[in-house]
């Protein structure tokens, strides 16, 4: 199970072992997934993350991103993505 701890400081444990997000927008991404009742459009994500960049450019960085987060997480499979939304899979997951 992950748990994702976010008040406070932020922390990630994957059964019950600490582990650590190497990239400062990796976390922030897992964060910010951790946080979101619902699946977060891809389009809303890359304006976040890359609010001065054309939408085509900022959909590639956030691709990259997401490659990022899955190679960080102890199972690549805790991330739910399509083509229009990314979340966290909840039954394998939690967060304050």
């Amino acid at each position: 199970m992950l748990r994702i701890t976010l008040l406070g400081s932020c922390q990630v444990f994957w059964q019950e072992r600490p582990i650590s997000l190497p990239r400062r927008q990796t976390r922030a991404l897992l964060y910010h997934l951790a946080a979101a009742l619902e699946p977060a459009p891809r389009g809303r994500l890359a304006f976040l993350f890359w609010p001065d960049t054309p939408d085509a450019a900022a959909r590639r960085s956030l691709t990259r991103l997401l490659s990022s987060l899955r190679a960080a997480l102890p199972d690549p499979d805790l991330l739910l993505v399509d083509e229009e939304n990314i979340a966290l899979d909840r039954t394998r997951s939690t967060s304050d």
